[in-house]
């Protein structure tokens, strides 16, 4: 399989390992149609990377005000009944 259709099923199977070592293997185009073939590809994996880093970085921010919340609602002693005193 060449490359480009290596790269094409990678992306479709969003394999970052296999992109990534695609990318690391890239051979040398024979044509400028090829040049802007292979841009093309890169352009679509990084905008896909660049989606999912996105969507990551919502759900951490959204987690991290879930943990700041259970967090803060549990330093609140007072409230606790004690029934062994």
């Amino acid at each position: 399989m060449s490359w480009h259709n290596s790269f094409i099923a990678a992306l479709a199977d969003e394999d970052e390992k296999r992109l990534t070592d695609l990318l690391d293997s890239m051979p040398a185009f024979e044509s400028v149609e090829q040049m802007r073939s292979a841009l093309e590809l890169i352009s679509e994996a990084t905008n896909r990377f660049e989606a999912k880093k996105s969507q990551l970085r919502h759900r951490m921010d959204e987690l991290e005000k879930e943990k700041r919340f259970l967090t803060s609602t549990g330093e609140d002693n007072d409230t606790i009944l004690d029934i062994h005193s």
